[in-house]
């Protein structure tokens, strides 16, 4: 997974995530530095390195954990995490 660019701004976030196989979709999840969830979405999933974009409004400038993980028939992937600049 490849948050590009990093940094970024809001309010769109925006994420490459290489999926092995084919997902139907893909659940994104932040995190602040304490570890507490700040935001997550779901967007549409492909196979290969697909593009991830989503909402992430009111979001304050500082370092956050991204974890995606594909879901495929009710199956989720393996998590895969990045580390992301966020800046106002």
């Amino acid at each position: 997974m490849l948050p590009v660019p990093n940094p970024q701004h809001g309010p769109l976030l925006s994420l490459y995530v290489q999926v092995q196989g084919r997902a139907d979709s893909i659940k994104v999840r932040l995190y602040s530095q304490a570890l507490n969830e700040v935001a997550a979405f779901t967007a549409a999933g492909g196979s290969g390195w697909v593009q991830v974009q989503g909402h992430v409004p009111s979001l304050p400038a500082g370092t956050y954990f991204v974890l995606a993980r594909g879901l495929s028939g009710g199956q989720a992937s393996t998590a895969k995490a990045v580390t992301l600049l966020w800046l106002p």
